[in-house]
């Protein structure tokens, strides 16, 4: 045989020996060492974070056993070419469930059985059954004794393989069946009155977590509150210091990125007077009104606060409707003070004002009229209000009208009343006479509408709520 052509054949033999021994050692099993896996054990009692009692077991390693789980993780990956990224070292020292449940949540590292772990779930229920992808939810492999919890990526877990290492891996890419998959999230409940609050009255809030040493714990005051103290991040203890809507909020952050959070809304003090209006504009201090009806209205807002409550000067006629006043200013006042307040379990507001001047312009003929009741259901009764002396209108084409009407003070006055729906389309419109009559609703569905009752001489409008209960 030539030189060259044995030369050839040698080094064939040599590469595919080489190939056949570094793939050998690549993706063969690691050969175990002798002996126990393990130094000493020890049990211990853990706590899950509603604080029930659950046994555990503690380990210590032996260094040829952890360098063989280190090497069966690698060949475990390499056979089944794995997603699968190693985030912790092998150890005997805490298992899957060990730190799904518990290191994860800055817990000692300890040995977990798969029969303890229904005191998770069961019992007091630390964990309810929640999967919505969020990060740190436990994961129950139904079909398999493994756990793992959830990444910021659906697509990928993170969970010990036994006495492995730590891995952040695809879901399937693992020793384990990954059918049947149950996630569960932080069963955080915060308990609390969300009745009324008084001010210098005290009350407390608290969480069902009182055992999780990594957990942080953050919470929040709303207004019209301050807080008092409590024991520990557990409680908040809370006094009222003024009146209108308020809350207690709670935040729960935990080592393995999981977050939840709950608010307990409620009303502290007196009710609110608010949105104070003039025949349906904004009210300001010494606002102008001319004589004849008008319509006063406020929002009142306050947990078991009642209607507006109106103090009215004597010699005014009135009526009162839900939160509402509607009234007739004489001819002969130059001015009206008219004051609302609520009561609730706290007390009865300040008065809320309305001080209301007489404007000397611009007034028409003094018609005014009161609509009784407001709300109504079946039918309204609505009431002209003449003053004496009669002011005419400075349009010339009704005066000798209305000096005729105030000479001829028998005669029946025929007026038009109008209903207008919220978008100020005309419904319907009727014709009545004399100085008091009944306008049916009956057959008018829930709402609010504006009223207009009209002579010749001007009119008047008024909202009207109809309700039929």
């Amino acid at each position: 045989m030539e030189p060259k052509i044995r030369t050839k054949i040698i080094q064939f033999v040599l590469l595919f020996l080489f190939f056949t021994f570094v793939t050998e050692k690549a993706f063969s099993q690691p050969t175990p060492p002798g002996g126990q896996d393990f130094g000493t054990s020890a049990p211990i009692t853990i706590y899950t974070p509603t604080n029930e009692p659950l046994n555990a077991v503690t380990y210590t390693d032996v260094p040829d056993w952890v360098a063989y789980w280190e090497a069966l993780g690698s060949y475990y990956i390499s056979i089944n070419s794995w997603d699968a990224a190693r985030e912790g070292p092998a150890t005997h020292d805490y298992n899957c469930h060990g730190y799904a449940w518990y290191v994860s949540e800055n817990g000692s590292h300890c040995w977990i059985n798969y029969t303890e772990l229904p005191k998770y779930w069961g019992g007091q229920h630390s964990y309810i059954q929640d999967y919505t992808n969020a990060i740190g939810r436990k994961v129950r492999f139904t079909n398999d004794d493994h756990s793992a919890i959830t990444t910021s990526s659906s697509s990928y877990l993170r969970s010990k393989w036994g006495k492995l290492p730590l891995y952040k891996h695809l879901v399937s890419n693992c020793p384990y069946i990954s059918t049947g998959l149950t996630y569960y999230a932080l069963n955080s409940n915060m308990t609390g009155s969300t009745s009324l609050l008084c001010v210098n009255v005290e009350r407390s809030y608290n969480t069902n977590i009182t055992n999780m040493p990594g957990a942080s714990l953050t919470w929040t005051p709303g207004p019209y509150i301050e807080h008092v103290g409590g024991s520990g991040n557990y409680e908040y203890r809370i006094r009222g210091i003024g009146n209108g809507f308020s809350s207690v909020g709670l935040q729960i952050n935990t080592p393995s990125g999981f977050s939840w959070s709950n608010t307990k809304n409620f009303y502290a003090g007196k009710p609110v007077l608010s949105n104070q209006k003039v025949d349906g504009y904004n009210y300001y201090t010494g606002y102008q009104i001319c004589p004849g009806n008008h319509w006063l209205g406020v929002t009142v807002t306050g947990e078991g606060a009642g209607y507006a409550v109106w103090t009215i000067p004597p010699g005014i006629v009135y009526h009162v409707g839900y939160n509402q006043l509607d009234f007739t200013f004489p001819y002969s006042w130059s001015s009206i003070a008219i004051t609302a307040n609520s009561t609730n379990g706290c007390g009865t507001t300040s008065n809320t004002p309305f001080y209301l001047t007489k404007k000397t312009y611009g007034c028409s003929g003094l018609l005014g009229m009161t609509v009784f009741p407001n709300p109504a259901s079946d039918n309204v009764t609505i009431t002209i209000i003449e003053d004496d002396p009669l002011v005419v209108s400075s349009d010339s084409s009704y005066t000798s009208d209305l000096k005729e009407s105030n000479t001829q003070s028998a005669e029946i006055r025929t007026y038009t009343v109008s209903i207008f729906n919220s978008q100020s389309a005309l419904l319907c419109s009727i014709k009545r006479s004399g100085k008091s009559f009944n306008i049916p609703l009956i057959n008018m569905p829930d709402g609010t509408y504006i009223i207009e009752v009209s002579n010749r001489e001007t009119k008047y409008s008024q909202p009207l709520i109809v309700k039929h209960y």
